[in-house]
């Protein structure tokens, strides 16, 4: 999602029925003209972080709260959202785990991975989905 600047934190009401209108007039683009569906990518560092992974828990964690947010404010408009959670799926990130990943205690032991194949299907299941099913969370791991 591209937003080139920020709002008000303002809790009052907006005079907009769709809070996204102001983003796609601000924008000049179609970001938000087809409204539907928007799966965020999340991940498990967000309640449950790795050991010197400091900016990447903290960036997941703004995943978490945009997609809370989105979820609320969307709903006027038919926007619905999902959080996709996904915990070592075999990529270029996550395959070194196989061989030892740093643990909390310290340790550094094996991880097992899972293909990531299945983060796709997951994806596809829920966007497959209607509008008026909604699965604001999904952890795959």
């Amino acid at each position: 999602m591209l937003v080139r600047r920020s709002r008000s934190s303002s809790a009052s009401p907006h005079k907009e029925v769709c809070p996204f209108q102001s983003l796609v007039a601000d924008d000049n683009s179609n970001l938000f003209l087809n409204l539907g569906r928007i799966v965020n990518n999340g991940s498990l560092a967000a309640y449950s972080p790795r050991p010197h992974a400091l900016p990447y828990t903290v960036s997941k964690h703004a995943v978490s709260g945009l997609t809370k947010q989105i979820a609320l404010e969307g709903r006027t408009c038919g926007v619905t959202v999902t959080q996709i959670d996904i915990g070592n799926a075999h990529t270029a990130m996550a395959g070194p785990h196989t061989s030892g990943a740093l643990q909390a205690d310290g340790t550094v032991r094996p991880e097992p991975t899972f293909d990531v194949k299945y983060v796709g299907d997951a994806i596809v299941h829920v966007a497959g989905l209607p509008l008026d099913v909604s699965v604001p969370e999904l952890t795959i791991m």
